[in-house]
């Protein structure tokens, strides 16, 4: 009887369980890693296409448009990067951590399915299905009229039509008509869109010094971090990771984003473009002559969460902190060790310790008026006390908070009108798509005749020259222009300088030879990624301009009286100070 009873709570427990596993699981699956132009994503949260952001999770039947001119990069978790031009419409059918089916209404992509990544993916399009397995690297151009190509860059394929099946192998492109009709031929020559996906793969795919420091579950977003920071050793965390770009004064971990409301739970975006192993995988902590740094997980304990961080809402605001290894998270979900599941647990009943080890770090609390929260037109809430010091610890994410239309849109911005998808991209639904389009996880099914589970050869056409039928129109998009390196915390507080009257700004404006710093990109025998500084050469009315200028500085009056003061790294925030 006992037995009994043990096995009945057990099977409860694991139904329980199973939500919190699959909702983390499908999260930390795909990501946007790049986006260029107005990127737009559907998602059943929203109920609305809205503008994209790097790093926005992708889970399944979301939909992704990418415009004219445009394009888009997902990266999936395991070994597989998907990229889109301008004018696809593509959209996520179905999506586990081993396979995934994707439908293409129209438009380009490339896929390329790595050593080790997902162990099957289909690509439906209006008149034929693609499948592939891992090792792979494909790409699919369909036509307004449905008709596809797919051409075979590595591996081999499984290319479908209602006439039947034909196995694709490397260096070859087959070409399904509207009417059915198929030809089989060698690929030609490498066009611009071939060669900017071959470039993101070397980038994405080489040797990465990072690859030494993270678990082979991060060794995807290896190149983030080595474009985006540097490693450091630590005597308490060991090898630790710090970004060495910054865009503001008063930099901290989970500043520059918002949080969203996306699968039932408040989750991370990073407008950073190396924020998403960072902020989703392991721990950051503020380290004394480092600053902060990032803790990656431990081999074996590679867990995704939504944000690890500690919360505090109020009915005026909305504060949370980062969480340092040791620190126990409260989520909705199993996030790995030093997490507690608190789904169908009373929260109220929840006392949390005050022992955040990031309370008091600089410039780690931060606080946003309720409104803000909701609405992602980020305003600091400006108070006078830490409110994880004064304030009861809240016990996970802010549920209570009831989200808006806004709460579920990764990025608050514009979108021009020919940007938008098309009516008939609008009006599909990927729940259709997937009563037509079986998943086929075995070679013999058919994704056509779901009743069969074998399929007739399909009828081809042999060309011994190359034919390309379905042309691309793709420019790659200039380089972003170079980041500029600061080390934030080796900032210190400088003194104020005696401010420029108006008439002086105006005759500065008006000089054609002004002084200027100037960032280009790095030249040969320069290292990547770091921008040269060019100081154009100084005016004659520039010099005389400038010594009057030092002079009036020299004058400057004493700092008045009561003037706040930065407070030093690693002291206790004072009454008055924003967090």
């Amino acid at each position: 009887m006992n037995i009994t009873g043990n096995l009945k709570r057990l099977l409860l427990i694991l139904v329980l369980l199973f939500p919190s596993y699959a909702f983390a699981a499908e999260m930390g699956m795909m990501r946007l890693g790049l986006i260029d132009g107005d990127v737009q994503i559907y998602t059943s949260d929203a109920g609305d296409w809205a503008p994209a952001s790097i790093n926005t999770p992708v889970k399944e039947e979301d939909r992704l448009w990418v415009p004219q001119r445009g394009k888009a990069e997902v990266q999936v978790r395991g070994n597989a990067v998907i990229r889109l031009a301008g004018n696809t419409s593509f959209d996520v059918v179905s999506l586990d951590d081993a396979a995934a089916q994707f439908y293409q209404e129209k438009g380009h992509s490339y896929l390329n399915n790595g050593r080790g990544g997902l162990n099957q993916i289909q690509v439906d399009t209006p008149l034929s299905s693609v499948s592939l397995d891992d090792n792979a690297i494909i790409m699919v151009d369909v036509s307004d009229d449905g008709a596809t190509e797919v051409s075979v860059l590595k591996g081999y394929v499984y290319a479908e039509s209602r006439n039947g099946k034909t196995r694709v192998s490397a260096g070859n492109s087959i070409h399904i008509g509207e009417d059915l009709y198929a030809e089989i031929s060698p690929i030609g020559k490498s066009d611009d869109w071939e060669k900017w996906n071959r470039e993101r793969d070397r980038k994405i795919y080489g040797a990465a010094e990072s690859s030494r420091y993270l678990p082979d579950e991060l060794d995807p977003y290896a190149s983030d971090f080595d474009d985006y920071g540097r490693w450091s050793y630590t005597p308490d965390y060991g090898y630790v990771w710090r970004p060495v770009v910054t865009v503001s004064v008063g930099w901290s971990p989970y500043r520059i984003g918002r949080w969203v409301w996306i699968g039932g739970d408040y989750v991370w975006i990073s407008y950073e473009p190396w924020g998403w192993a960072p902020y989703h995988y392991g721990r950051w902590a503020f380290v004394s002559g480092i600053g902060w740094c990032w803790i990656p997980p431990l081999r074996g304990e590679v867990y995704w969460g939504p944000g690890f961080v500690g919360w505090v809402y109020t009915p005026a605001y909305v504060s949370w902190v980062p969480l340092a290894p040791g620190d126990i998270y409260y989520g909705y979900g199993q996030f790995g060790p030093s997490s507690i599941n608190i789904i169908n647990v009373n929260i109220q009943q929840i006392i949390i310790k005050r022992d955040f080890r990031n309370i008091k770090a600089r410039n780690a609390v931060i606080i946003i008026s309720r409104d803000s929260f909701l609405s992602g037109k980020k305003r600091e809430f400006r108070t006078t006390t830490n409110p994880f010091v004064t304030e009861r610890i809240s016990a996970g994410p802010p549920h209570e908070i009831k989200p808006e239309r806004a709460t579920r849109m990764p990025v608050i911005r514009q979108i021009a009108p020919s940007s938008v998808p098309p009516g008939k991209i609008r009006q599909m639904r990927v729940e259709e798509i997937k009563r037509d389009r079986t998943f086929i996880r075995e070679k013999p099914g058919s994704v056509f005749r779901k009743d069969e589970t074998g399929t007739e050869p399909m009828p081809l056409r042999e060309m011994k020259e190359p034919k390309k039928v379905i042309q691309r129109e793709f420019n790659p998009a200039p380089s972003p222009p170079p980041r500029k390196k600061v080390i934030e915390e080796e900032k210190r507080p400088q003194k104020k300088e005696a401010p420029v009257r108006p008439e002086t700004m105006e005759r500065e404006r008006e000089q054609k030879g002004t002084r200027e710093r100037q960032f280009v990109p790095a030249q040969p025998g320069q290292k990547p990624g770091v921008p040269q500084i060019i100081e154009q050469e100084k005016t004659k009315k520039e010099v005389i301009e400038e010594k009057k200028t030092k002079e009036k500085i020299k004058k400057k009056p004493e700092e008045k009286e009561g003037e706040e003061k930065e407070t030093p790294a690693g002291e206790e925030k004072r009454p008055g100070r924003r967090f």
